[in-house]
């Protein structure tokens, strides 16, 4: 049978902040850190990093504000 249109996709699972930053490090990803802390800032690829955001004072405000008529 045929999903009607009406029909809502499932919702995905939830995770708390708890969850994420209170979870403890596995041995493994804990000997990638120490691998990574290891080595000289000049060995690190930060090429795939993302860029960083502009300074706040590089911030335009109000630019896209519209008031409420």
């Amino acid at each position: 049978m045929a999903k009607k249109k009406s029909d809502s996709s499932p919702h995905e699972k939830r995770i708390t902040a708890t969850e994420i930053f209170k979870t403890p490090l596995s041995e493994a990803s804990r000997a990638g850190l120490r691998r990574l802390a290891a080595l000289p800032d000049s060995k690190i690829d930060c090429s795939d990093a993302p860029e960083v955001f502009p300074a706040a004072s590089e911030v335009e405000y109000s630019r896209f504000y519209r008031p409420v008529k």
